[in-house]
């Protein structure tokens, strides 16, 4: 090989290996940038959870209030029908009392109907963050897609100018006299280290 077929193997050689370092970069960033979008996947998903958790501890409120609902529906009735009954039998009966606790049954009743108004209005707001964190993991999930397929492209990428390398600098190799042999020598280990 002559001096310049060998000093443009070194060029070539030299302009592969910054090819390949601007590579590396290139997949360093692009892997932090899916890292990045994993990690605030991961985020999400705990909210996700968390929220689907608040949810499913409303659901078991309204459960409960809705017996408890229930339970003082079901004293008024018995309270009603009782009034009825001692109206019934006697009018000097003096019922104030029955209709005091019945109205405050009925106070009750309202009240309990008021939270259960509020735990519904919450699980539907619960319902809303929950399907609006999904529509952003979904949104993530496929930003972060595009960037797995850039990833292994430009990996290939730099298969492949690793490959063109090494043959330049075999061809760099056979061409140098004992001289140049360890200069090349250690081109070769520094590339092998930066990559």
């Amino acid at each position: 090989m002559s001096e310049i077929e060998s000093k443009k193997s070194k060029e070539l050689s030299e302009k592969l290996n910054n090819e390949l370092a601007d590579m590396s970069n290139k997949i360093k960033d692009v892997e932090q940038k899916s890292s990045n979008l994993k990690s605030e996947i991961s985020n999400l998903n705990d909210s996700l959870n968390n929220e689907i958790l608040l949810s499913n501890e409303i659901g078991e409120n309204i459960n409960t209030l809705s017996n408890a609902k229930l339970e003082v529906t079901d004293s008024i009735a018995l309270k009603t029908a009782e009034l009825k009954k001692l109206e019934g039998k006697s009018s000097s009966i003096n019922s104030n009392d029955d209709i005091s606790k019945l109205n405050a049954k009925l106070e009750e009743s309202n009240n309990l109907q008021s939270q259960l108004d509020g735990l519904h209005t919450q699980i539907e707001n619960k319902n809303l963050v929950v399907s609006g964190k999904i529509s952003q993991i979904n949104g993530l999930n496929s930003k972060l897609n595009p960037l797995d397929s850039q990833i292994d492209l430009l990996k290939q990428r730099k298969a492949n100018l690793k490959k063109q390398y090494n043959l330049e600098l075999e061809n760099i190799n056979s061409s140098l006299n004992n001289n140049e042999l360890p200069k090349s020598t250690e081109l070769v280990d520094n590339l092998n280290n930066d990559i």
